[in-house]
């Protein structure tokens, strides 16, 4: 599925992002109904994928945009976010963090190790 959004890529460059990348009921109906086909309960699925996929791709547009209203020093590079079914709310935290502190973040996931721990 995120072969076939970033597709155009190939023509179009960073403007492919002008096609599959935004929300739209065409696009959901097409991916919901392709996957669906290849296996029952997927096309749900794979149309939350597909949301999830051009919010973060806006994300990363935001931020090189950022990079250059504020220079890369200013620009916030971390974000978290939280949403709550109940609430109406989205929480969310941007900040600017340097690569130790990043790391240190992902730590637990990417099992980035501390310079300290070289010996």
């Amino acid at each position: 599925m995120h072969k076939w959004i970033d597709a155009p890529s190939k023509e179009s460059g960073i403007d492919h992002r002008t096609k599959r990348h935004a929300y739209n009921r065409k696009d959901e109906k097409f991916i919901r109904d392709y996957w669906e086909k290849k296996k029952p309960g997927w096309g749900d699925k794979a149309v939350c994928e597909w949301l999830f996929h051009i919010a973060i791709d806006n994300l990363w547009t935001a931020f090189k945009k950022a990079i250059y209203v504020y220079g890369e020093d200013g620009a916030f590079n971390f974000f978290k976010f939280a949403m709550n079914p109940y609430s109406k709310y989205i929480f969310y935290d941007f900040r600017r963090y340097d690569d130790k502190n990043i790391e240190k973040e992902f730590k637990d996931i990417y099992g980035f190790e501390d310079e300290d721990d070289h010996g």
